[in-house]
């Protein structure tokens, strides 16, 4: 049973369709029990419709996993090859990354959790590792961030408002 179960969750489509309900439950327990008080229509629409928009892709890919289930037409799309590991790995890592820049982002506001998730990103993919490295990260990190600063944040070709910190009010 086990390894059927397991046969199973290597196709793509099974695996996707656990992925978006689960993703869909998440989302739809996020919009608050309140949403339509005081509020505009565009404040509630968006998290309601999106989340039932993944209930209704995450029910035709429930559909079709079920039809192939029964059918016996499983694809074990999803094996993973010890050459893919690194790449797996780069993701993972990139993941915890975004975690961190989400929590900085709370924290410190949008630019600075910008300049360090730019500075992160680059370094950790450079394949070379020294100090010149580290330096060219962080020039090649804080000139994209002043750029998007004068186009997006003075006034001066579009205005944008970002989150700002949360510590330093």
């Amino acid at each position: 049973m086990q390894r059927k179960l397991l046969k199973y969750m290597q196709d793509s489509d099974v695996a996707i369709t656990i992925l978006l309900f689960a993703i869909a439950i998440l989302s739809i327990r996020g919009v608050p029990d309140n949403i339509w008080d005081d509020y505009l229509y565009i404040d509630w629409v968006f998290p309601l419709a999106s989340s039932y928009i993944l209930f209704i892709i995450a029910s035709v890919f429930l559909i079709k996993s079920i039809r192939k289930i029964i059918t016996k037409k499983i694809d074990t799309d999803l094996k993973i090859s010890k050459k893919e590991v690194p790449s797996i790995i780069n993701v993972l890592v990139y993941t915890i990354i975004l975690f961190l820049y989400l929590v900085c982002l709370f924290a410190f506001g949008f630019w600075p959790a910008s300049l360090l998730l730019l500075w992160t990103g680059i370094l950790y993919f450079r394949p070379e590792k020294n100090l010149n490295s580290i330096m060219k990260s962080l020039g090649i990190a804080l000139i994209t961030c002043l750029i998007a600063y004068v186009v997006f944040s003075s006034g001066w070709l579009f205005y944008v408002p970002f989150p700002k910190s949360r510590i330093w009010i």
